[in-house]
């Protein structure tokens, strides 16, 4: 059974059933889904996916295993997830360890880290490891304009905390030229501001 303690009360009709915090997520004993459908618009983002999930299972004491395939703004992707458990997910006290491999067209995108609130998408701290033929092509992926590129292979740190994102420090090539420094991108303002320090000893 789903317990939604947002859904209780006199104000339930008023209320959402999206959860807070990771203690307010419903208790799930058992997951599991095959052959799943998923398609989710938001028209002023421009963002369109469909996801065909081929498995997602997990129990109240395993780790969590996901894995599907679709389109991104009709681009081509395929990912892959695991993380702790499900009794896990609802405990505030421990951070919730994900590892998630996402490809779409040429660009490959991976973490393995941890998050404080994976519900609110806070605390993130997690290796990252970002690979393609286009810099520029990152905008199917996280809506950040980059100018076009040679083939690139970056590695770094990624961390959430409030509206920032930070990649530092971050090491790599991009063409024939290596690339190193830190790069920050900040959501909080009017407008996202992306901005960051970066070197190379040959270009």
């Amino acid at each position: 059974n789903w317990d939604f303690p947002a859904l209780s009360g006199a104000n339930a009709v008023k209320s959402t059933a999206l959860p807070d915090e990771r203690g307010d997520m419903p208790l799930i004993d058992s997951l599991r889904i095959e052959e799943g459908h998923l398609v989710y618009q938001d028209v002023p983002r421009h963002l369109d996916m469909k996801l065909d999930v081929d498995t997602a299972k997990g129990k109240s004491d395993e780790i969590f295993d996901f894995k599907g395939k679709g389109t991104l703004e009709g681009q081509k992707f395929d990912i892959t997830a695991e993380g702790g458990s499900l009794e896990l997910l609802r405990d505030t006290h421990k951070p919730f360890p994900l590892s998630l491999s996402l490809n779409i067209g040429a660009t490959k995108f991976s973490i393995d880290g941890t998050f404080t609130d994976p519900i609110q998408l806070k605390g993130l701290k997690a290796p990252l490891h970002l690979s393609g033929n286009n810099l520029a092509d990152l905008f199917y992926l996280m809506h950040i304009p980059f100018p076009p590129t040679p083939a690139y292979n970056l590695q770094g740190h990624l961390e959430k905390e409030g509206e920032k994102w930070t990649f530092s420090p971050f090491k790599g090539h991009v063409g024939n030229s290596d690339l190193s420094g830190n790069v920050v991108y900040d959501t909080s303002g009017k407008l996202p501001m992306l901005k960051g320090a970066l070197k190379s000893q040959r270009l």
